[in-house]
């Protein structure tokens, strides 16, 4: 240990300034590795929460007129002429629209869905195997995690919500449970570009408190059409009728009608345009990485090899070059990698309004693949060194 200690030593100071610039290197590849690996990751796993097996047959529609409407009464009227557009369209079997109120005294914004299409989105609540609509009955509602502190399941909990020109409908809710502190929520106000990114209708982690209940009953009546979504999910009888939904949206300038295999689709190639440059640079800074440790070592091991001949003469076995270089290289490597990763990850969680963490399974991936590429790249050119017999070495090094 002491020798290898001695060689290391030996080593830093002669190569510490060009080790420095590669570590470094090191730290923005982990950095971008982790933070662009994560945020692909993160945005896959919102795709599972609103493109699981029970919304994959339905079509997302947008209407283009109603959602301009600066009155009430005008956005309510269009929103029934509208219900009964796409009520006769052949093959439709359920419109679903989300109805949203806001009581702005609490910071309480409430999500009210068709009891059908609240069973299909599966969202999670924080207790795991529980989901949103499974029980609860009428009046239900599901509060943000971070209500908990403030109500149990069974408390009653009273909104002011707002209906508009200044009115308000005070309504009072049993505390079904509590929706997952990650959990990811349908906004259709927003609506969402005819390009079909979702990015436009799901939102994970709003700033304000949010809640989820069933429409069915409450919300029920016309006083409330002015408050439905523009964006609505539509229930085809089979999957050829989507494509028919499509023509006659554009024929009639109703709107925007797109599969969930659309969505799907789109949000595959966003990611992807999100993600591609990053990866594509950290790539090429790893191969320059890898570069630049294998001749920075070529070039030494050349360099001085007459110190290492010394040293070998002095009782140093060949383990222990082997040893101080890999010490050397690799362990203020991982240090680095780790720190980049680390940063990575934390810079990813403020990117997805997650709280801040620096370590997770990912930094340690990326910082183990990191150091085993350069070893894989290093190791080979030790051991050609290590396996010269100490004659050969006298030749070489005259």
């Amino acid at each position: 240990m002491r020798k290898a200690s001695y060689v290391s030593r030996v080593l830093l100071s002669t190569v510490g300034a060009k080790l420095i610039l590669l570590w470094f290197i090191a730290l923005l590849v982990s950095f971008g590795l982790s933070m662009s690996i994560g945020i692909a990751r993160d945005q896959l796993d919102t795709q599972s929460y609103y493109l699981n097996d029970d919304m994959r047959d339905l079509a997302f529609f947008v209407d283009t007129t109603a959602a301009y409407y600066p009155d009430v009464q005008g956005r309510a009227n269009a929103m029934r002429k509208l219900q009964d557009v796409l009520a006769s369209w052949p093959g439709m079997q359920a419109v679903y629209a989300q109805t949203t109120l806001e009581d702005a005294g609490q910071g309480i914004v409430c999500y009210a869905y068709p009891s059908a299409l609240l069973r299909r989105l599966h969202l999670p609540t924080s207790r795991q195997g529980v989901e949103v609509g499974a029980g609860g009955g009428e009046g239900a509602v599901w509060l943000d995690n971070r209500l908990a502190g403030q109500y149990r399941p069974g408390d009653e909990i009273s909104l002011d919500l707002d209906l508009g020109d200044g009115r308000a409908f005070r309504q009072t809710f049993t505390v079904a449970g509590f929706l997952n502190d990650e959990n990811v929520h349908y906004d259709f106000d927003t609506g969402s570009s005819a390009e079909t990114y979702s990015a436009d209708f799901v939102a994970r982690n709003p700033s304000n408190y949010i809640c989820v209940t069933a429409s069915d009953g409450v919300f029920s009546d016309a006083a409330f059409d002015g408050l439905r979504s523009c964006a609505k999910f539509l229930l085809p009888e089979n999957g050829d009728c989507i494509a028919a939904w499509k023509e006659l949206a554009r024929q009639q300038g109703a709107g925007f009608v797109s599969s969930m295999a659309d969505i799907l689709q789109n949000d595959r190639e966003a990611i992807g345009l999100m993600t591609t440059p990053v990866l594509i640079l950290c790539i090429i800074m790893m191969a320059l990485t890898l570069v630049g440790l294998v001749g920075t070592q070529m070039q030494l091991m050349n360099q001085y090899r007459q110190a290492a001949f010394s040293l070998v003469m002095c009782g140093m076995a060949w383990r222990t070059w082997k040893a101080a270089w890999l010490a050397t290289f690799c362990i203020p490597l991982f240090i680095a990698s780790a720190i980049g990763a680390s940063l990575g990850s934390a810079w990813e969680s403020v990117v997805m309004l997650r709280g801040i963490r620096f370590v997770s399974p990912l930094t340690a991936a990326v910082s183990i693949g990191t150091v085993l590429l350069s070893i894989l790249g290093i190791l080979p050119n030790i051991s050609r060194w290590s396996r010269i017999d100490i004659n050969e070495f006298r030749r070489l090094s005259e």
